[in-house]
């Protein structure tokens, strides 16, 4: 089996799972769409003050300008939450690197945790995945292990995946399965199929049955989850298992031959 091409697909709905819970935070649906590459929605508008009715029509752009910079003096000023506001204003307008900057903001410092912990998601997305063209992965690594070392199983996805595929990381598929066991313990069945399938790789490359049977243990663990493709390979566990086997043997019995 493609088992990178599987790890990277997993990685993807990881993504899109997070836009998903983003924009239900932020009220914007271009997070979602640009994961997959798909155009934009336009985010909602801010609510703006009631304008008296017989407002010239030039003073709503002044209003409109005078309400950015107040929602700008207070994110700096240390409203968290008026950096938010500023944070899905520059998604919608598909200023990354902007977004990026008010989101790092949003990410430590939000009173309210878990909308702390969807800004970090959201930020390690912008970082980590190339359609955003920001590729700071060193800043993203640094934003998944703090999601991922407070509970957050995106944090461990994304780093399982970046060390399988070796993306910007030097590659290390152990360092990729504990990342991915990470994500299990926290009942996330994409982890459990990620370190299944890590721990798969290395049993391949080192002729380990043992190694074998424990991505087995993983698959089952992500099939109790819910997850089908590991659930068909539950299925098959058996028979693949006396071929992993018989595979082992030959590559024992060639080494022994040629030594």
């Amino acid at each position: 089996m493609n088992s990178a091409l599987q790890l990277v697909s997993a990685q993807r709905l990881g993504a899109m799972l997070l836009a998903v819970g983003f924009c239900a935070w932020t009220g914007a649906a271009l997070a979602a769409t640009t994961v997959v590459n798909a155009p934009a929605a336009p985010a909602p508008e801010a609510t703006a003050p009631s304008v008296a009715s017989n407002a010239t029509p030039s003073s709503a752009p002044d209003a409109q300008a005078n309400i950015a910079e107040q929602v700008m003096a207070a994110c700096h000023g240390g409203d968290v939450e008026a950096c938010r506001i500023l944070a899905q204003n520059y998604l919608s307008q598909q200023q990354y690197a902007q977004a990026a900057r008010y989101l790092s903001k949003v990410c430590y410092a939000h009173p309210n945790a878990e909308l702390g912990y969807q800004g970090c998601a959201a930020l390690s997305t912008l970082l980590t995945d190339s359609s955003f063209g920001l590729n700071d992965y060193p800043q993203g690594i640094r934003v998944s292990e703090y999601l991922c070392n407070h509970g957050q199983s995106y944090g461990c996805l994304l780093l399982s995946s970046l060390y399988y595929i070796g993306d910007h990381v030097e590659q290390n598929l152990k360092t990729a399965a504990d990342y991915g066991k990470r994500a299990c313990d926290l009942k996330d069945a994409t982890g459990c199929r990620q370190a299944a399938l890590a721990i798969f790789s290395e049993a391949y490359m080192r002729h380990d049955l043992e190694l074998f049977k424990e991505s087995g243990k993983y698959h089952r663990a992500a099939c109790d989850l819910g997850d089908a493709e590991s659930c068909r390979e539950v299925q098959e566990y058996d028979t693949k298992l006396k071929q992993f086997d018989i595979y082992v043997q030959n590559n024992t019995q060639s080494g022994h031959a040629s030594s």
